[in-house]
């Protein structure tokens, strides 16, 4: 019964941190855009079941112009996000965020202009209505211009409209934008553009980077590697299958209302392996040489205070799958001693009770023992007394037969006819007494058969002898009385 006991409560234990480990955990993505190939990892990661299969349900949350990604993580609106190398500055503000890993390998913004603008290179920024937003391109078009001893006051700063018709209409001669999408866009439109690359100039940044709260991964570290593994995957997936996956970017609401087509899409899938590298860089890959360059270009900006380091900010999966693998272990550890203690316990318990058993057991041998002994002396007068018994009966049955067999002879010599009545009343009742004798010596004598039968094997006797025994007994019997024989 104890033993069930323990096995019951250690399987009891032992599902009970089994489901907390399984149990299925919401969670909030807060994406910095429309929906766009720009974030197919993510719906891939969705719709082929990676966040399921790693007991998460993800709602993916579509970004808006007025939407900031870090505004949204520090409120609790959402609990992971995408957003640019920007995230880097709201750190060294004070922001307790980490960046989790990062999608583009490079950075996407470009400035683009039409042809007929003539700007080919960061020199040609000065004097020209560039609209640009604060998280969508702006520290890149500043860095390069510093770069290239162009003061940032001789350039016309815009907020960025994303109407595509501003640059088109010459409200603009020039605008921050994705190689994969505001291109494609405007070259669907018939404008020959030039673009200004960052990278061209020495600024490399990253592009679309997932981060969270340091609160996250303090508290949910291994939800957090559940969907960076499972996002990462999804990406994996998706630019291998980049015509599924436009077709489902298709299916979601909103899309083709704002003249998205498959085209735009795959030209979108296109650029953006360009810029993701996955045959050549595992996806979500950080390098903290790589943020220490982004961080020093910041800081050439005075975007950042000369003093602010990295000290925190990237996420070390490695070290933190280590840890959680500590922190299961001692759990498991954990359940292992507690079965362990269990199981010590029930075999005090169960060695208490064979030895209290086995005293018992012992003490009832001993008094058994005694009371065989008991019997045994009282089997063995018995078998004595019998022996005794047996022996006086024999000889009682022995002595006596003769006698009797005798007086059975000497009554039947009577003429009993003859007798006047009184003596024949007497003789009848000898005769009675006579007969009653002889059966009781027939009874004992067969009792006394069965017994030699049982106990002995059969005595030999000499028929002669005993017939002689006999008539001798009868003539003396006759000689005594002085009786006469008739014939």
């Amino acid at each position: 019964m104890k033993i069930r006991l323990i096995l019951i409560f250690t399987l009891l234990f032992t599902q009970l941190f089994v489901n907390t480990s399984a149990q299925t955990t919401k969670i909030r993505l807060q994406l910095k855009w429309w929906d766009q190939f720009q974030f197919a990892g993510f719906y891939a990661a969705e719709i082929k079941g990676f966040y399921e299969a790693e007991n998460l349900d993800v709602d993916i949350l579509p970004g808006k112009q007025n939407i900031s990604p870090v505004s949204e993580v520090m409120n609790g609106n959402a609990d992971f996000a995408v957003t640019g190398a920007d995230l880097l500055v709201h750190f060294t503000e004070g922001q307790p965020l980490k960046v989790l890993g990062a999608i583009f390998q490079h950075s996407p913004y470009v400035v683009i202009s039409p042809k007929e603008n003539n700007i080919y290179n960061p020199i040609n920024f000065i004097g020209k209505k560039v609209m640009c937003s604060q998280n969508q391109g702006l520290v890149e078009l500043k860095a390069m211009a510093l770069r290239n001893r162009v003061p940032l006051n001789s350039i016309i700063f815009k907020e960025h409209t994303w109407n595509n018709n501003d640059l088109i209409n010459g409200n603009a001669d020039a605008m921050t934008g994705y190689t994969s999408v505001e291109v494609f866009q405007l070259e669907e439109k018939g404008v020959t553009l030039n673009l200004v690359k960052p990278s061209n100039y020495g600024i490399d940044f990253y592009g679309d980077v997932i981060f969270c709260s340091k609160e996250t991964v303090e508290k949910r570290r291994g939800i957090t590697d559940r969907f960076l593994k499972a996002s990462f995957r999804g990406w994996d997936y998706a630019m291998k299958h980049p015509e599924e996956m436009a077709d489902y970017i298709l299916s979601l609401p909103g899309v083709k209302e704002r003249g998205v087509t498959k085209k735009a899409l795959m030209f979108e899938a296109e650029e953006m392996s360009k810029l993701i590298l996955p045959s050549l860089v595992e996806i979500g890959h950080m390098s903290e040489t790589r943020w220490q360059d982004i961080l020093d270009i910041y800081k050439g900006l005075n975007l950042i205070g000369k003093t602010k380091t990295l000290e925190g900010f990237i996420y070390n999966q490695q070290k933190a799958s280590e840890e959680n693998f500590l922190e299961t272990g001692l759990i498991i550890m954990s359940v292992i001693l507690v079965i362990v203690a269990l199981l010590f316990a029930y075999s005090i318990s169960l060695k208490r009770a064979v030895t209290k058993r086995t005293k018992e057991l012992e003490a009832e041998i001993i008094q058994r023992k005694k009371q065989e002994a008991g019997l045994e002396k009282i089997s063995n007068e018995l078998k004595l007394s019998n022996s005794e018994l047996q022996q006086f009966a024999y000889l009682t049955s022995h002595n006596l037969r003769a006698p009797v067999t005798n007086l059975r002879s000497l009554l039947k010599l009577f003429d009993k006819g003859s007798l006047v009545e009184k003596n024949k009343i007497l003789f009848e009742k000898i005769e009675f007494s006579v007969n009653n004798f002889n059966q009781m010596l027939s009874d004992l004598n067969e009792i006394l058969s069965v017994r030699r039968e049982e106990s002995a094997p059969p005595e030999e006797i000499s028929f002669a002898q005993e017939l002689d025994h006999v008539m001798s007994s009868i003539n003396e019997t006759i000689s005594e009385q002085q009786l006469k024989v008739k014939a």
